[in-house]
């Protein structure tokens, strides 16, 4: 496994860090005021932050 990790990111211990999606729209806690627009902003500045500080990947979830 480490090879790939090696192929993929040029390093043996990439760090990969997580973007959370924030509540969806029939979840109790959406923010309907913000709509997916709003998710999809929070993500946005989420990720722009990461990748800023330098991380090697980003998931989504």
């Amino acid at each position: 496994m480490t090879g790939n990790f090696t192929t993929v990111f040029g390093k043996t211990k990439p760090v990969i860090a997580m973007v959370h999606l924030g509540a969806l729209p029939g979840s109790p806690l959406h923010d309907a005021s913000r709509g997916l627009e709003g998710l999809v902003e929070g993500a946005a500045r989420d990720l722009d932050a990461l990748q800023k500080a330098g991380f090697d990947a980003v998931m989504f979830g």
